[in-house]
């Protein structure tokens, strides 16, 4: 007789195990704790990201969020019964990198990593540098994969191109697998002062980078409530970090990204976009003409 666990759709196998963790009732725990997170683990050759997978469901960011949250109490249950030597090497998290490549960097394999993690915190705290990198190489870390040709990039595209439309779905795996990588940074110990600074930069160039979603976007300014304790430092770092947002776009947009749009332009002669680069840019010369005229007779 096969798995009754894999007769139910993805929608009741999340709810099952997401009611069961998080009921008060020991009994009802236990049920899903010793028999069916068991059951589907197993069913699935004792592979943690496919038993993640069998609990996704991505229909918008509040399901992407229950998923993500019961997927790792999950994990934690099966790292306690099963151990986590297999979900080291399932992950391909190297000894001397200890960070998933990024080009298997997934929604599934990321929370399974952070589940890893969160359970050496919490049970093995004794070695867990083993299987965690210092912070200021998560700092790279983090760096590099917001540099991959997601949300970022597609912001950059979008000052050249209004027209672009990203897909929804993807840039909801983007947001989601940052959030993921945010939460990590977030458990480290902020002693490092070298690191400390290191994740402040990376931090403030993030949200100077894009329209990041307002769940990264919290779990980023908690982590700066560590990082500047002092509240007027802090508003003073926020106040500095706008004013670089906001300045340069209204000081010197004539020029915003003018060697990358002349290498884009070199690469594709595009002789009508071309054109149209150049007429922006003289209307927008003009306005500044104009601004600087209308200051000086208020002068």
């Amino acid at each position: 007789m096969g798995n009754p666990v894999k007769q139910y759709k993805v929608t009741k196998r999340l709810t099952f195990h997401e009611q069961g963790l998080n009921d008060h009732s020991d009994k009802l725990q236990r049920v899903v704790k010793n028999v069916l997170i068991p059951q589907g683990f197993e069913s699935y050759q004792k592979n943690y990201v496919a038993f993640v997978k069998t609990l996704k469901i991505d229909a918008d960011e509040n399901e992407m969020g229950r998923f993500a949250k019961t997927a790792k109490l999950a994990l934690g249950e099966t790292f306690t019964k099963y151990g986590i030597n297999d979900a080291t090497s399932m992950l391909g998290l190297p000894e001397e990198d200890k960070t998933i490549p990024l080009k298997n960097l997934t929604i599934k394999t990321a929370i399974c990593w952070q589940a890893l993690l969160e359970f050496l915190q919490h049970t093995e705290s004794d070695v867990l540098d083993a299987y965690i990198v210092d912070l200021t190489a998560f700092c790279n870390y983090i760096k590099n994969f917001a540099d991959t040709p997601t949300l970022c990039n597609y912001i950059r595209q979008l000052a050249y191109d209004p027209s672009m439309t990203t897909d929804k779905l993807q840039n909801m795996y983007f947001q989601s697998m940052m959030q993921v990588l945010l939460e990590i940074a977030a458990s480290y110990d902020l002693g490092d002062e070298v690191g400390r600074e290191n994740l402040k930069k990376v931090l403030a160039e993030m949200l100077a980078c894009g329209d990041l979603g307002e769940g990264n976007v919290k779990t980023i300014m908690v982590i700066f409530e560590r990082l500047v304790g002092d509240v007027e430092e802090r508003f003073r770092f926020c106040v500095d970090l706008i004013n670089g947002i906001l300045e340069p776009s209204r000081a010197d947009v004539s020029n915003t990204s003018r060697s990358l749009v002349d290498e884009y332009l070199e690469k594709n002669p595009d002789k009508s976009l071309q054109m149209k680069i150049s007429s922006l840019r003289l209307n927008i010369m003009d306005l500044k003409e104009q601004e600087m005229d209308t200051v000086n007779k208020k002068d």
